[in-house]
């Protein structure tokens, strides 16, 4: 109970548990949904490349402005 409250407490340390798990889960189901892991590979891809491209507009607008 008090180790669940800590985990809690520090939500970046829950996160990454939670993305360990989410792995642990795509390891198990690779070879039943090969493709459709790709599939959510390319999805996960697209993603990040749209987070990036949205810090690095935001950063730009930060730099003109001031």
């Amino acid at each position: 109970m008090k180790k669940k409250k800590k985990r809690e407490f520090y939500l970046g340390f829950n996160l990454a548990f939670l993305f360990r798990d989410w792995q642990k889960l795509r390891g198990r189901r690779r070879e039943i949904w090969k493709r459709n892991l790709e599939y959510c590979d390319k999805l996960q891809m697209g993603f990040y490349f749209y987070l990036s491209f949205l810090l690095n507009f935001v950063i730009f607008a930060q730099s003109i402005m001031s």
